[in-house]
């Protein structure tokens, strides 16, 4: 009997496409000779070709139905994340968008914000060791859509990030090219947040949060002799929210909803070497109201972001890292 794959056993590698590829590579083109990345994951996840059946409405002599046909394959991934002292700057880019140029001399300082262009893709490979051989489920022109960073009292970092491609393929082959394992580096947890601020003033009655960026790519680009694969990727307009839960202590936060206005907000971790920090210059909070419960009293309120005069984004995530600028351009 054979034993299945085993995720212990598998590696998990991401390149940036447009990377070592040929001239005029685009989109979805897998990079000939990458440099792959290999990031922590947090609990597997994965790339998804599915299809849908296409509906033989023929109605013949009896109910049976006919034979189907094979619709378009709706190409998605989601993956779990653990960003640490290297991956964290160049996930950020990925999950936002535009990279400024990353500055100093060690730690080195990266900045990624939400702005005009096309988001960085990958094409990612994920090995299955089965008993006849290893094959490589292989996803290409892999853009983050959505990414949730939570934070609580306790825990690791995790940023849970939902994918779509062009497409999925399974092959004996894998990818060329080196590995740059970043996957043993050292991570965040929730106790080295050292800062959460709301309106600029400490706020320490915080148990859990969120934050949630959704770009809302257009994914409904197929065309005829398409093969069934996705022509094109392109971003909407991006939306970003969250929500913030305290036990009902005072009305800072419910004055903060009732008054309408935009304040901002701040959040960093960090080891004293290394840090992540995301800035939402401006965010509102919408009004809730606390309910009568056995106990002491929580109330959960949700935000919204908009643009911001000062920093040009409605999210601007800062990291303080072991990353070259060279690095991240890999």
């Amino acid at each position: 009997m054979s034993e299945p794959s085993n995720g212990n056993n598998s590696v998990i590698l991401f390149a940036r496409e447009g990377t070592g590829s040929s001239a005029g590579a685009k989109w979805g083109d897998m990079p000939t000779t990458p440099v792959p990345h290999k990031l922590l994951v947090l609990a597997g996840g994965g790339g998804v070709g599915d299809t849908n059946f296409i509906e033989n409405g023929l109605l013949g002599s009896d109910p049976n139905p006919r034979d189907s046909r094979t619709g378009r394959q709706a190409a998605t991934a989601a993956f779990d994340f653990y960003p640490n002292i290297k991956s964290a700057a160049w996930l950020n880019e990925f999950c936002f968008g535009v990279r400024g140029t990353t500055t100093g001399g060690g730690p080195y300082v990266s900045p990624s914000k939400l702005s005009n262009g096309r988001l960085p893709s990958w094409s990612i490979e994920e090995s299955q060791d089965l008993e006849a051989g290893v094959e490589y489920k292989q996803t290409t022109g892999a853009r983050v859509d959505k990414v949730s960073i939570e934070f609580s009292d306790q825990g690791f970092l995790v940023y849970k990030t939902q994918l779509m491609a062009k497409g999925v393929t399974l092959t004996p082959t894998g990818m060329t090219g080196s590995v740059v394992d970043w996957a043993e580096d050292e991570v965040f947890d929730h106790m080295e947040i050292t800062k959460l601020q709301i309106n600029s003033v400490d706020f320490l009655q915080a148990v859990t949060g969120s934050i949630d960026v959704a770009q809302n790519h257009f994914g409904d680009h197929y065309v005829a002799m398409g093969g069934g694969v996705r022509r094109s990727l392109p971003r909407r307009k991006a939306k970003v929210t969250g929500k913030i839960k305290q036990f009902f202590e005072d009305t800072y936060l419910y004055n903060l909803a009732l008054a309408g206005t935009y304040v901002p907000f701040e959040i960093e971790w960090g080891n004293g070497i290394y840090s992540i920090n995301h800035y939402l210059e401006r965010i509102r909070f919408k009004r809730t109201d606390p309910k009568l419960v056995d106990g002491p009293a929580d109330i959960e309120f949700a935000f919204e972001a908009a643009k911001g005069a000062v920093t040009g984004t409605s999210i601007l995530a800062t990291t303080t890292g072991a990353i070259t600028d060279a690095e991240m351009a890999a």
